[in-house]
């Protein structure tokens, strides 16, 4: 690609601009080390060539020229599987959901791994487990997450699932919405029915059965029923746990435990002088302190 320099890594090729060699070796570092493991867990053959391009600000409008449907501006990242290529937008760095480039490359590695892993002919998965999948396997959950959720548990506001299956909102704060409360859901799901889950259930679409009779196969239940029990779980954690978190319940709590603990602590303490007079019997004349000069 003009303008580019290229570094090649089989089976990645990388194609960058204004991006530090160290930078690079970390990007290029991080794939290499999970590549192998990301292919056995969704049980599929790694691909024999990807090209992965890190792009930065100043390309961005010589690059998307190029493109029926550019990207909305808060995309950190997306992947074209026809060419199995990953573009990783370097201006959304640091914001939500990732904050490195190696982070946004290997989430849209996954995202070509679950195309290869249900089979290229097969239909297209939804969009909630795309990224579910692709977050739950890139990263861990943390309190960002669960920032983003928050609000909307307490407000009642969350999507139905099925809402997420063609695509996600097209602004930003519903998108980011969308994200984590899938990444919620499929974590939930692989908590449930153990971490081969996803690998267990695209091999029955590779199979021919349909996305949601596979996951019946696989689990014993069916989606309507784990997002019901996903949802009485969230219902739980966002709502309950919140109320018991605040600040007049948190002190009220301490101080309860504080006194309970010194109660307990002086009960101790008189069990253990009773048992001393028990075994020792009546007490002794004092002997004069031992000295050392």
């Amino acid at each position: 690609m003009p303008g580019f320099s290229q570094r090649i890594e089989p089976p990645f090729t990388y194609l960058y601009a204004r991006f530090t060699p160290g930078d690079l070796e970390a990007v290029a570092a991080r794939l290499q080390f999970r590549l192998p493991a990301l292919a056995r867990d969704l049980a599929v053959d790694a691909p024999a060539q990807v090209t992965v391009l890190l792009l930065s600000a100043d390309r961005e409008d010589a690059f998307f020229g190029r493109l029926r449907e550019p990207p909305a501006r808060w995309v950190q990242g997306f992947a074209v599987p026809q060419h199995s290529l990953i573009v990783v937008r370097l201006r959304n760095l640091g914001g939500y959901p990732y904050q490195d480039a190696g982070s946004v490359a290997e989430h849209e590695l996954v995202h070509l791994l679950l195309i290869r892993a249900a089979g290229l002919d097969s239909p297209a998965l939804p969009r909630w487990f795309h990224e579910g999948c692709a977050m739950l396997m890139a990263r861990e959950w943390g309190p960002s997450d669960w920032t983003r959720l928050l609000p909307a548990a307490l407000a009642a506001r969350l999507f139905p699932i099925s809402a997420l299956a063609a695509g996600f909102p097209e602004e930003e704060a519903g998108a980011r919405l969308a994200y984590a409360q899938s990444f919620s859901f499929v974590r939930f799901l692989t908590e449930r029915d153990g971490a081969s889950l996803i690998g267990r259930w695209l091999a029955r679409v590779r199979g021919g059965a349909g996305f949601a009779e596979a996951y019946r196969r696989v689990a014993g239940r069916t989606l309507a029923e784990a997002e019901r029990d996903w949802r009485g779980e969230v219902d739980f954690l966002y709502r309950i746990v919140p109320l018991a978190s605040s600040s007049a319940v948190f002190w009220g709590a301490l101080s309860v435990l504080v006194v309970a603990g010194y109660i307990r602590k002086r009960r101790r303490s008189r069990d253990i002088l009773r048992r001393w007079e028990e075994e020792e019997g009546p007490p002794r004349p004092e002997e004069p302190e031992e000295r050392i000069h």
